[in-house]
């Protein structure tokens, strides 16, 4: 009977057996008994290539063992913490957000870090279009976290249409160096989204990296986020235990 080495299908494609090349326990110890079996009884192999070959494969399983340990708690870790980010669902956070979604009237904070070495500050705002709407330059530098409010107005003082703004703050030295400051902005998650092995807040329409938030507000929960008071830093304590994992889908309150 000739041998069959595949099966194909009516749609025309083939399936062959899988096959691997690892050596499992049950081959390994049939390969050695073969091997005691026909070894010339004249010249006998000696026992220290044996126990040598059975200590190597001991050990070999239970490496294996322990990878197969370490990816289940590493699951388990990256689920726990996917869950623990629902928690942030319904609290207000600081996040890293230049966009402002302006209406008439409407004022917007922003807050921003001034490092060291820092002799002015400027902020700007763009329209949807690019275009400059307002700028101006802040009195004080000193180091450290520093905030902003943005009247709604452009550089003439007038009140800006509806639309659409960005808000940058530039740092600048005594020799007009520049760098671009982080801006945060406090925002209501509504949801998160799993995408691209990243975890997102949904936040009105938009969906911002969850390694943007620095503060948590509010919740009451004995939850790991739940119990974080108003002002409670996330970057340090918390921010690093999320992992990308088994969020597949959008999660709305």
């Amino acid at each position: 009977m000739p041998e069959v080495s595949g099966v194909t299908s009516g749609f025309g494609f083939t399936y062959d057996e899988p096959k691997t090349n690892e050596l499992g326990q049950e081959a390994f110890l049939n390969l050695l008994t073969t091997q005691l079996q026909y070894q010339d009884p004249l010249n006998p192999q000696s026992d220290t290539e044996f126990i040598a070959q059975l200590a190597q494969f001991s050990s070999l399983e239970q490496l294996r063992s322990v990878n197969a340990n370490l990816d289940t708690i590493e699951l388990y870790q990256i689920s726990l913490n996917n869950s623990n980010a629902l928690h942030l669902v319904g609290k207000e956070v600081n996040i890293s957000d230049a966009m402002m979604e302006h209406e008439m009237g409407q004022t917007h904070e922003v807050k921003y870090t001034v490092p060291a070495g820092a002799e002015t500050i400027t902020v700007t705002v763009h329209d949807e279009n690019g275009r400059e709407v307002y700028t101006q330059e802040l009195d004080g530098t000193e180091p450290g976290e520093s905030e902003f409010i943005w009247q709604g107005v452009n550089t003439d003082g007038e009140p800006v249409a509806d639309g659409t703004y960005t808000i940058s703050v530039k740092a600048f030295d005594g020799d007009g160096n520049s760098i671009d400051l982080n801006v945060l902005q406090r925002r209501k998650v509504d949801g998160l989204a799993y995408e691209n092995g990243q975890i997102l807040l949904i936040v009105g329409d938009r969906k911002l990296p969850i390694d943007g938030v620095s503060e948590v507000f509010g919740g009451s929960s004995s939850s790991a986020f739940g119990g974080l008071k108003a002002g409670t830093s996330f970057k340090n304590d918390y921010q690093t235990a999320y992992q990308p994992g088994l969020l597949e889908r959008a999660y709305r309150r």
